[in-house]
């Protein structure tokens, strides 16, 4: 029978009580400095009274200038050492509340915004606040936008501090007097905020309430008895500085990589790299408090939850594990998230299973139920799973509602253990994705309300859901030749293309979608030599606005232009059109996408090349089906010979003749045995289809062996 008190610790006691009696000690060392001459913690008591008389002293020079902590101590900083950036993607319903919050504790000049591609009112908002605003001219993505703020900005040479900011954070007053404080240990590069829920959106159903009670009692757990503890001198790991609030040393960043390939969120991966390249140790006091806005819904919190558990698992493959403080701290930390999440998932088949025949008792007549009722509760107890899960879940949330003096988190309490299953369920699900799923670096955010009231739902940088396209008949199984570029329509009456007659200048500047495609086209094809630096300005603005089933022309023509344009392929750029049109659906733009990864990058990604080959395959794409045998055949190591004759086998019943040649070649050399009178039909049936290596392999031998390399992918 498993004990109450093993359950507890399964589901809750490992992490916390490790690192809430190391929080202990934080707390007993901070009272100590009021003993030592010089104060040891950067952000205790002491440390912040000695501050304040150094500031009195220092403010007859102009400056804080003195030491404030024994070991090294540096120049104290101010908010004028300080820059905020955010990042923005059609942020309108939520900007202007954030940037006059912030703009209230830093000069506007110190404030900087990098508007993602917007297609709203976010620009102008943020001028309107006499903030530094830039624009991307496609969209890249938060981490993208980060380092194109930080680049154009120049805010590693003129500043010693960024905040990295939300669109929809506000600061609470006290954040720099709390948090700056911290950066007077020279060895602290990064300042983690303290993230606490906004409970004043009016508007919000029981749901997003109960949403906005199970979101901030995580914050209020993990912060106060992880984190704090995790951030202590002696013992500093911690797995993440949270990017809607926190604050870095300028001089650090060139060393950390914001925004490397596939990874679905930055902040995870920023705290990894300050611990494995050695920059430094990571800040947080539970003063430096910041207030975010919660998803509205349970499926805008589970999409959100997804992204941040996807972020974790993909993060610690990045990185992996080693011997060091940082990987203990994953391996307890990630060991505790499995068996919680198994326990909790595993708990409503349990009580059910233990509870119905006290309701139901005729169902232990029944072989089968009595068999399973029986060997549960061999092993398990309602009793202990009252008093190892369900009490300890209660009285956490009793103690946060004291602690957070917030009565209101009572009434949701009977409910806060569903909320949890459904965390439970997201960390396993998004486990092995960690493998399987990347990130095209695009901008992705939940719901956003109007903070001031309003009632309206806007959900930002959506993409529509729209069905595959047909397959053309001639399927563009590699990357676009240049003649491939769209031919415009015949000419009007009067001689001009037809479509941007009269005042297309007019047209394009009020907005119009089909009229950016048009006159792209018109650049590219009619003018000689074409302006190809226009046609792509024109084409990247309609292939935005994804709210127009006109921007998918604009895409396609977008995705050739990068391929073909004169000099280096833009890869980087293509890759970014292609995977959107592929998650879309386009079985052509999964097909082409997997030729990139395993044909044009160094190194290739076989893996997610082989994930979108498989979509298209299974689409029934042939081109993508003699591809992903091609890879499963001649570039895995070792072979998938068994699969690879599957797909070339569809690809060859449906005509494909590259794929007939390759399965013939399959057939008659690369198995064990080989079998020579099926290899002969497909070479026959290929070189009747005008395939000149077939026909030679039969003028040959379709006995000889065929050798074990086959073509690369595009056929």
């Amino acid at each position: 029978m498993i004990p109450a008190w093993l359950m507890f610790v399964l589901v809750f006691g490992i992490n916390f009580t490790l690192w809430g009696t190391i929080g202990f000690l934080r707390i007993v060392d901070g009272a100590l400095d009021r003993l030592r001459r010089l104060p040891r913690n950067a952000g205790s008591l002491a440390h912040r009274i000695l501050r304040a008389d150094r500031a009195i002293q220092a403010a007859g020079n102009g400056g804080l200038t003195g030491p404030a902590l024994a070991p090294g101590g540096g120049r104290m900083l101010t908010v004028a050492d300080l820059a905020v950036l955010m990042a923005a993607h059609n942020e309108e319903v939520v900007i202007d509340d954030s940037l006059t919050a912030i703009t209230a504790l830093v000069p506007p000049r110190n404030v900087h915004v990098v508007s993602d591609a917007s297609t709203d009112k976010t620009v102008a908002l943020a001028r309107q606040h006499g903030v530094n605003v830039i624009e991307t001219a496609v969209n890249v993505g938060k981490a993208g936008a980060l380092e194109e703020g930080i680049r154009v900005f120049g805010l590693v040479e003129r500043f010693s501090v960024v905040l990295l900011l939300d669109a929809d954070t506000r600061l609470d007053p006290d954040y720099f007097r709390a948090g700056l404080p911290l950066f007077d240990d020279p060895d602290i590069v990064a300042v983690a905020g303290c993230a606490h829920s906004n409970w004043h959106v009016p508007g919000l159903s029981f749901l997003g309430r109960l949403v906005t009670a199970h979101r901030s009692r995580i914050y209020a757990l993990t912060q106060r008895l992880l984190k704090y503890g995790q951030t202590w001198r002696r013992t500093n790991a911690t797995h993440i500085v949270p990017g809607f609030a926190s604050m870095y040393r300028t001089a650090v960043l060139p060393d950390i990589t914001i925004n490397p390939v596939g990874l679905v969120i930055e902040d995870f991966n920023m705290t990894f790299e300050v611990y494995r390249k050695h920059l430094g140790r990571v800040g947080f006091t539970v003063a430096a408090r910041a207030v975010t806005q919660d998803p509205a819904t349970v499926h805008d919190y589970i999409k959100q939850t997804k992204r941040w558990a996807l972020g974790l698992w993909q993060t610690v493959r990045r990185h992996r594990l080693r011997l060091d403080l940082l990987s203990a701290m994953l391996c307890v930390l990630l060991l505790e998230l499995l068996t919680a999440s198994l326990a909790f998932l595993v708990l409503p088949v349990v009580v059910i299973i233990l509870a119905v025949p006290d309701v139901f008792p005729q169902v232990l007549h029944w072989h089968a139920a009595s068999g399973v009722h029986a060997t549960v509760t061999s092993h398990v107890s309602l009793r202990a799973i009252g008093l190892g899960v369900l009490l300890p879940d209660l009285l956490l949330t009793v103690i946060v509602a004291a602690v957070e003096r917030r009565p209101r988190y009572l009434i949701y309490a009977p409910f806060l253990i569903f909320m949890r299953m459904i965390d439970a369920a997201i960390a396993l699900y998004t486990l092995p994705r960690a493998w399987q799923e990347k990130s095209t670096g695009r901008w992705a955010s939940p719901a956003r309300r109007d903070p001031a009231g309003g009632a309206a739902v806007r959900r930002a940088g959506q993409l529509p859901e729209r069905p595959p396209e047909p397959e053309p008949s001639a399927g563009p199984g590699r990357l676009p030749e240049p003649e491939r570029l769209p031919q415009l329509e015949p000419a009007g009456a009067g001689g001009e293309p037809a479509g941007v007659r009269g005042e297309p200048a007019k047209v394009v500047q009020a907005g119009g979608v089909v009229a950016r495609v048009r006159l792209g086209r018109l650049s590219a094809i009619t003018l000689d030599p074409p302006e190809l630096a226009e046609v792509r300005t024109w084409w990247t603005r309609a292939a935005d606005d994804d709210d127009t089933a006109d921007a998918d022309p604009a895409q396609d023509h977008l995705r050739v232009l990068l391929t073909t344009e004169p000099g280096t392929p833009e890869l980087a750029e293509v890759r970014m059109w292609w995977t959107r049109a592929a998650e879309a659906g386009d079985t052509a733009a999964q097909n082409n996408l997997g030729v990139l990864l395993t044909t044009e990058l160094d190194p290739p990604e076989l893996g997610e090349a082989r994930m979108w080959w498989t979509r298209a395959a299974e689409a029934g794409h042939t081109e993508a089906q003699n591809n992903l045998g091609v890879l499963l055949a001649g570039l895995l190591d070792p072979p998938e010979l068994g699969e690879a004759r599957m797909w070339w086998t569809r690809a060859a019943e449906a005509g494909h003749t590259e794929a007939q040649y390759c399965l013939a070649r399959l057939l008659a050399g690369l198995l064990d045995p080989p079998e020579p009178e099926e290899a002969r039909a497909w070479y026959t049936r290929a070189a009747e289809a005008g395939h000149d290596d077939a026909r030679l392999r039969l003028e040959a031998d379709v006995h000889s062996p065929a050798g074990a390399d086959v073509h690369s992918p595009a056929g």
